[in-house]
C-alpha cells in the first residue's frame, strides 16, 4: 500500500499516502469474539463519521464483522473478502480483508491475495509485492 515498508512507529506517516489506521472498538480484546455486536455497531457509527470527515478512497475492514458494522449490515449478513455491497451509500466504499495476524485461521497466501486485491481496488499499486 506504500512505496516502502513502514516501521510500526511510522504510523503517522500513513496520512502522507492517504491511508490511516484506527480501532473500531477502543478497548483491548484478545479477538473479535470478545466484542459485543453493540460495540461493533457503536464503533462503526463513529468510524463512518470519521470517514466522512477524512474522505479516504476506501475503508479496509479487517474482518467480516467489522465490514458488517461499517457497512451497516446485519450481524449475520453474508460478506465475502473484497468489496462489500451495501444497501445505502457510505462515506467511502468498504473492502473486507482478513486480519493479517499470524493467529488468523486463513492461510498466509489467502491473506496476501486479499491485500493485493485491496491495493488494486484502492489504486495504491506501488510496484511492490
Amino acid at each position: 500500500m506504500t512505496p516502502r515498508r513502514l516501521a510500526p512507529d511510522e504510523d503517522t506517516t500513513l496520512l502522507r499516502y492517504g491511508l490511516g489506521v484506527t480501532n473500531l472498538v477502543g478497548r483491548p480484546s484478545a479477538g473479535e469474539g470478545d466484542l459485543t455486536w453493540a460495540e461493533f455497531v457503536a464503533g462503526a457509527a463513529r468510524l463512518r463519521q470519521d470517514v466522512a470527515a477524512w474522505q479516504p478512497r476506501v475503508v479496509a475492514c479487517l474482518g467480516k464483522n467489522v465490514a458488517r458494522g461499517y457497512a451497516d449490515l446485519g450481524r449475520s449478513a453474508p460478506v465475502a473478502w473484497g468489496p462489500v455491497p451495501t444497501p445505502a451509500p457510505l462515506p467511502a466504499p468498504a473492502f473486507a480483508v482478513p486480519n493479517p495476524s499470524a493467529r488468523s485461521t486463513l492461510a498466509y497466501a489467502d491473506r496476501l491475495s486479499a491485500f493485493r486485491e485491496l491495493r488494486a481496488f484502492a489504486g495504491c499499486d506501488t510496484g511492490r509485492d
